[in-house]
């Protein structure tokens, strides 16, 4: 099958997305399909192996990543050398837009992902931004009613969608590679040196992972930090990852007197992640918009009880299921999740159950599952038994 995959933001992948799309993509051409990727030319940006890639010109969005600007006859022209059986756009972006109208054009299938919430895009809720997030709504509806079958990564995010779309919607998780999920555990001695490194007591630690940007709602983590410290529960938090909030976040440890408390890791990769997560045991993600939450399933993969935010936006709170692996906490007041973390770091038979349930729990959303579902959607929609 010859798939043309649409993503702005990867090869290099920004934000969970991006990383969706390299993994669909990787895992569709290691099953000898011909994948096509149209995406954004970024500078050091190398070929993926197995995969034909095409770049267009894009303006980088700040922290939001890259979005691409192609020229219709430029875009016309790839498409019309590929021939792709089906399109794939992850993003209703403007390289998505008129990737999905051109095939429509040729009539080749479109499919496309569910990965953008409005509030992504303008995370604030004032009277004074609805405007602009009933706009944003308006073009989602636009986009979304004009492709055969759209692919959402959670049953919340189906329902969300709905919002936009009466028409076929897939529920295919975004999945996470057999390696991370049957990943060999870090050895103790390595995560004693990442430890050292950043100078993380022997005991647990509360970890973040993630954009630190408005709509992860990063700002309640240090609400959190300081409620463990005013109820003398000696855990420390650890923050990886990079972002706009970056700067305000160091301050208000410096003014709050968290020094100590709170840990800011930067990002990091491969071993160095896989030492987080090791190191650390408990998850807490407070962000209020999620599809699903990629950072949550590799935390599941590592073998972390969770703590996800209960906002009706976050699909994440899927991941916790009736407190077998964690719990959901209120994001109005920090002091829920600062007792759920002393209840579980001093009832250590509780958090080693929630941990085991975790690596359980995520063998459901191992990749070559979802792609096993894609794989049979992509058939779908090319035999014309689903139709937008």
């Amino acid at each position: 099958m010859n798939v043309c995959f649409v993503s702005d933001q990867a090869f290099p992948a920004w934000g969970g997305e991006g990383v969706s799309a390299e993994r669909f993509c990787r895992g569709l051409a290691g099953r000898r399909h011909r994948v096509t990727v149209l995406t954004s030319r970024v500078r050091r940006a190398g070929p993926p192996s197995g995969i034909r890639c095409y770049r267009f010109p894009a303006v980088v969005a700040g922290k939001r990543g890259p979005l691409a600007i192609p020229s219709s006859w430029w875009l016309e022209t790839v498409l019309r050398r590929e021939q792709c059986d089906v399109m794939h756009a992850n993003l209703p972006s403007y390289l998505g837009w008129r990737a999905v109208r051109l095939a429509r054009k040729a009539g080749c299938p479109t499919v496309a992902g569910f990965h953008v919430q409005v509030g992504n895009l303008i995370p604030y809720r004032g009277r004074w931004w609805q405007p602009l997030r009933r706009v944003v709504e308006r073009w989602f509806r636009y986009f979304y009613r004009r492709v055969d079958v759209v692919v959402a990564p959670s049953r919340a995010a189906a329902e969300m969608l709905r919002r936009y779309r009466s028409g076929p919607i897939r529920v295919i998780s975004n999945g996470i590679t057999l390696q991370d999920v049957d990943r060999e555990p870090v050895s103790e001695a390595v995560v004693e040196a990442f430890r050292r490194r950043w100078n993380l007591p022997a005991g647990p630690v509360v970890l973040y992972a993630g954009r630190l940007s408005p709509e992860k709602n990063v700002r309640f983590l240090l609400r959190v930090a300081r409620a463990l410290r005013d109820r003398g529960i000696d855990v420390p938090l650890l923050i990886v990852g990079r972002g706009c909030l970056e700067g305000v976040l160091r301050r208000g440890v410096r003014r709050l007197g968290l020094q100590g408390r709170v840990v800011f890791a930067g990002y990091l990769e491969h071993e160095d992640l896989g030492c987080a997560y090791a190191a650390s045991r408990i998850f807490l993600l407070p962000s209020r918009c999620e599809l699903q939450g990629i950072a949550v399933l590799e935390a599941m993969a590592a073998g972390c009880a969770l703590l996800v935010g209960d906002d009706p936006d976050s699909a994440a709170r899927e991941l916790v299921e009736n407190e077998q692996n964690g719990y959901r906490v209120s994001l109005e007041d920090p002091t829920d999740a600062a007792e759920k973390i002393g209840y579980l770091t001093s009832h250590e038979e509780v958090l080693q159950r929630f941990r085991g349930q975790s690596r359980r729990l995520i063998q459901e959303h191992a990749l070559t599952h979802s792609i096993d579902e894609l794989e049979a959607l992509y058939r779908e929609v090319r035999q014309g038994r689903i139709r937008g």
